[in-house]
This record gives C-alpha cells, structure tokens and sequence, in this order.
C-alpha cells in the first residue's frame, strides 16, 4: 500500500487498518476529509462503500442506516483517523493486488469530481439495487428518489445511474447482474 517509511511513521500512531484507510481517504476525500459535521461523516461512509463496490474490499460491513449505506466500524475508525490525519504523507495508493489496484482506480474515476449530493446518489443507487434485485432498474431509481427525506432530483438520479451502469456496477434489471461485495 503506502511507502514503507511513511507506513511505518502513521503506524507507530494507530492501528493497521485505520492508517490504511488513512491512505485511502487521502487519495479521495484530500482535504475536505472531516468528522465534524455529518456531511463530512456521510462522505466517508459513501467513499468507502462505492471503493468497495468497485471491487476493492477494505473490509467494512455496510447495512442499511436513516440516510443510506453505513458501516459503524468504519464510523468510529472515521473518529480515530482524525486524530492522526495530518501525519499521513499524500502518497499514491499501490496495492499488493493489482485486481485491488485497478478497482481503486475505477472508485476515484468514479468519484473524482462529484459533490455530496452525486455521492449519495450513487450509494444510495447501488445499495438499493444490490439489495432489491427484485424491484428492478426503474424500481431502484423510484425507490431512491422516493425515500425518506429524498434531497436528490430525478436528473441527478439518472446521471448517477448512468455512471454506475458505465462501470458495470448495476445491472440491466432482466438478469440482476452486479459486483457483490466479498
């Protein structure tokens, strides 16, 4: 993952995984990363599960909370990462896998550029069609735009679509194909 210098500097300040996650958010979020407010918190839990979705599993569990995918370990290493953030150096992120690898690369050309609002329309979307391969794709679309306390328009939710259809992350609604998470 990191270099081994910069690893072993973050590491001797937290645990394994979290500066992990460190790297990662680093290469993602940049400086906007924050736990201070809930959108800073919902931005990490969305990045994290859309990496994942794109086939690079960190190993966070997410299920379903009030405003979409959300992971409470993931939450609290969110909270721990805060504390040593500015010690982890902006270094490319290399993993061992080159499967893991490339599925990073698909996770930021996927992010790269997009707002909170396109965020959790893209989590929201995969997650509800992971999880209801039954409703189908035009199920998926109006099940999110009309869930509770919906802040998404329907042309943001077409856009979205669009993009995780692109990458191969949802599926055409007939066959109910899409990446499951390891």
């Amino acid at each position: 993952m990191p270099c081994r210098a910069a690893y072993r500097r973050a590491a001797r300040l937290m645990d394994r995984q979290t500066v992990e996650l460190g790297f990662v958010v680093r290469q993602s979020l940049g400086d906007a990363f924050t736990t201070a407010d809930l959108g800073g918190r919902l931005a990490l839990q969305r990045a994290i599960y859309l990496l994942q979705a794109c086939g690079a599993y960190m190993g966070y569990p997410f299920t379903w909370y009030l405003r979409g995918p959300y992971c409470v370990v993931l939450a609290a290493q969110g909270f721990e990462l805060r504390h040593i953030y500015n010690e982890i150096p902006d270094e490319p992120v290399e993993f061992a896998d080159r499967a893991a690898q490339a599925s990073f690369k698909k996770f930021l050309g996927l992010a790269r550029g997009k707002g909170a609002g396109d965020m959790d329309a893209l989590a929201l979307l995969h997650y509800t069609r992971r999880n209801r391969p039954d409703l189908g794709d035009d199920g998926v679309r109006a099940a999110v735009l009309g869930g509770n306390g919906c802040h998404l328009t329907e042309g943001q939710v077409s856009r979205m679509w669009k993009q995780l259809a692109d990458r191969g992350l949802v599926g055409d609604g007939k066959r109910g194909r899409w990446p499951r998470l390891r």
